[in-house]
């Protein structure tokens, strides 16, 4: 029997997805995966057989969006062409179970149509606070008229508790990184390690890092929206005009199509990097800059270092809160982010007393043992015999 994994639109989400993916075929497992045409390659690559979904163009729809309004639109748009699209995968003999994505509406009403055991993975912590629970309400609306179309019952329940499986949550944290709502059914697995074929060694610019001298990441992956492209330009701009004159190494990780549009001072401590998978980086790296998604935090966490996070939008604010919280970073206000306020922040962490460092080692030591003995492929498992397959 297969394990349908019901991708989404956002480019970090299906990388999370696929990295779950490669766990449960190490395992022997087969996998379905289910997403957006530009996933086809990579889910193949790693040996998942690929069923691409309707999307019609929502990830640029959201890309492009500018209001709240207009997010909750694609949503909706996108849940309506999903889910009778994905029954109809769900409803194949040779499928045991389905592992949705947290944030899709659509594929956990399709999920619970089909009568197939299921699971959600919960890419960020942020998902449970009240803030981003709050901000999801506005999809119960959305979930009356798929439900009819589905031939479902009416729910009374919150958004949450229809989006959310009732079986399995698994979440890509340990139990220090908790929020308030996080369900009785919830798992922790702990980060999850994409690890792309054909780019198993580091980059060989690696080589020239001096291990007695801190070595900053500057990692800025996908800002998510088109109106906060400039956002992420200037964490840019500002990051690497204080860390020419710090005295530590620079790692500058950005998108490919961002490195052109770099100015970086010729400098040996300054590496800029098209991107690099973490796994790569992070065994050389004392300390990140980012905006906080939890894909990158964790993943930095897991490794013990700390980070000075510049959070913008989607989870990165309630991820920063939480950094503060565990004493593994500090949350700089995008508003006033200038050269001052960033270097006080970096030399903080870099302090020879500097707690952080010390806190974000504790967090490496849970991260690991909860990825030691979260066991998402035995979860899946033991969800596809509870369900009957």
């Amino acid at each position: 029997m297969k394990v349908v994994i019901a991708s989404f639109l956002f480019a970090g989400h299906v990388f999370e997805h696929l990295a779950l993916a490669q766990v449960l075929l190490d395992a022997g497992l087969s996998v379905i995966f289910y997403a957006d045409a530009w996933a086809r390659a990579r889910a193949e690559a790693v040996g998942c057989e690929f069923v691409e979904a309707p999307t019609d163009g929502a990830a640029d729809a959201f890309y492009r969006a500018t209001s709240t309004e207009d997010v909750t639109a694609v949503y909706a748009a996108l849940d309506h062409r999903l889910a009778p699209d994905l029954l109809g995968v769900l409803r194949r003999d040779d499928v045991g179970a389905v592992i949705t994505d947290s944030t899709s509406l659509g594929a956990a009403l399709a999920a619970e149509r089909s009568g197939r055991a299921w699971a959600s993975l919960s890419t960020t912590p942020a998902e449970h606070t009240p803030a981003v629970r709050g901000a999801g309400a506005q999809f119960l609306a959305s979930s009356v008229p798929l439900r009819g179309q589905l031939g479902l019952p009416p729910s009374a329940v919150t958004t949450a508790e229809q989006i959310l499986s009732p079986w399995l949550v698994l979440c890509t944290w340990s139990a220090s990184f908790d929020a308030a709502l996080v369900p009785a059914q919830a798992r922790h697995i702990g980060p999850l390690f994409l690890r792309p074929p054909g780019t198993t060694e580091p980059p060989a610019e690696l080589d020239a890092l001096d291990p007695a001298r801190p070595t900053v990441l500057l990692s800025t992956s996908s800002v998510a929206v088109e109106a906060l492209e400039g956002c992420g330009a200037y964490i840019r701009e500002v990051a690497i005009s204080v860390l020419a004159d710090l005295e530590v190494q620079a790692l500058i990780s950005v998108p490919g199509n961002a490195v052109a549009e770099l100015d970086v001072p010729a400098s040996e401590d300054l590496i800029v990097l098209p991107f690099v998978p973490h796994a790569l980086l992070l065994p050389k790296v004392d300390l990140m800059i980012s905006h906080g998604g939890w894909g990158t935090v964790g993943r930095a966490l897991a490794h013990g270092i700390p980070s000075v996070l510049t959070p913008l939008a989607l989870d990165q604010p309630q991820v920063a809160e939480l950094c503060e919280a565990c004493g593994v970073g500090i949350a700089l206000d995008y508003d006033d982010l200038d050269e001052d306020s960033l270097q006080d922040a970096l030399e903080r962490v870099l302090a020879p007393e500097s707690p952080y460092p010390h806190r974000a080692e504790a967090l490496r030591v849970e991260l690991r043992e909860t990825m030691a003995r979260g066991d998402a492929a035995g979860l899946i498992r033991d969800l596809m015999a509870e369900g009957g397959a």
